[in-house]
């Protein structure tokens, strides 16, 4: 098995987790105060989106896709076609900025702030999306009217 699998129930919901993170780092820009277990969840969560990466790259068999509780999620950054190799690279250098966090929270320039933030949108936007479209999906089946 990889090695996020074990992060899978702290990362059953990507989305909010980056949302969770991208707050904290507005705050941050605005010159207020984070936890830093929510900066750490940061980095951690960055660890997580890279192997997640890395797992779309490789190819795997059958037998691991039935095991995979991320196979949706997978399937969705397929679809998006986002540059990989780009995208973790981005997540490296987020990853390395929020430690720069930890030590100093004046060490980011709005800027960087605004990469990590568009980094983490960018790559959990179409697992929400996906995710969104099937809960959309069970509920038509069932029979039930969705507003919005």
């Amino acid at each position: 098995m990889s090695g996020h699998t074990q992060d899978l129930d702290r990362f059953s919901n990507p989305s909010k987790t980056a949302d969770d993170i991208v707050l904290g780092l507005s705050l941050i820009e605005r010159e207020g105060k984070v936890s830093p277990e929510l900066l750490k969840e940061g980095i951690e969560f960055c660890d997580y989106l890279m192997n997640l990466l890395e797992e779309v790259r490789t190819p795997s068999s059958q037998k691991e896709q039935w095991i995979s509780l991320t196979v949706r999620d997978k399937d969705a950054i397929k679809e998006s076609m986002i540059n990989i190799d780009d995208t973790i690279s981005k997540l490296k250098n987020a990853k390395e900025c929020l430690n720069k966090v930890i030590e100093s929270s004046s060490s980011l320039t709005p800027e960087q702030i605004r990469n990590i933030q568009e980094i983490l949108v960018n790559v959990t936007m179409p697992i929400w999306r996906k995710r969104t479209a099937e809960f959309r999906e069970k509920k038509l089946k069932r029979g039930l009217i969705i507003d919005g």
